[in-house]
């Protein structure tokens, strides 16, 4: 009712809501409580770090952050938090079909034959793309593959992996579009650049 006395009039705004005017008034004039002002800080809280996962995260990852951000609040609490907020995990659906095969456009012939162990060096290759949404649109992500050098288990692939990302990607390799900086270098800067 504070948020609309501008707009509406006290008295018509307490028939609504069928709250006596007395009773709004003495509430006006209360200070909060301590619980209301731990869920007001709590709130932005929330909001930060649901905003820093680009509103990906739900309750239970929001809570674990902020478990580690030395916050002691239960996870229910924060899920109710968000209710009121009006604000959920917001995941993308996990597979979208993109291949249509129903067309009259000439199909490659299927030269392997589920043969997926070569004896040699150069005699199959296989790849696949992945689209990744991004803020500024759809990145794709593609792999070509030997199949006669592929990585014997997931452990292996997700080290190689892990590795092209982490180490060469992130860390070594410079990006025109970063003023040929590293991603790391330039999340550093970003970080020690003072606010505008």
């Amino acid at each position: 009712m504070a948020d609309h006395a501008h707009i509406f009039p006290i008295t018509k705004m307490s028939e609504i809501f069928q709250v006596s005017r007395s009773g709004y008034y003495r509430w006006l004039g209360h200070t909060p409580s301590k619980r209301a002002i731990q869920n007001q800080r709590l709130r932005k809280a929330i909001r930060r770090v649901w905003e820093g996962s680009r509103k990906k995260y739900g309750s239970p990852r929001i809570y674990r952050q902020l478990k580690t951000e030395g916050w002691q609040v239960s996870r229910q609490r924060i899920a109710r938090l968000m209710v009121v907020m009006g604000i959920a995990s917001q995941i993308r659906r996990k597979w979208v079909k993109t291949t249509d095969s129903n067309h009259r456009w000439p199909v490659a012939a299927n030269l392997l034959e589920r043969k997926f162990s070569p004896d040699k060096l150069g005699r199959a290759w296989v790849s696949d793309i992945t689209f990744i949404p991004s803020e500024q649109g759809w990145l794709y992500l593609t792999i070509v593959m030997d199949l006669a050098d592929r990585y014997e288990s997931y452990q292996q692939a997700r080290k190689a992996i892990f590795e092209f990302i982490e180490i060469w990607y992130n860390r070594h390799r410079l990006h025109s579009a970063l003023d040929y900086q590293t991603p790391v270098q330039t999340e550093q800067n970003l970080k020690h650049k003072p606010a505008a």
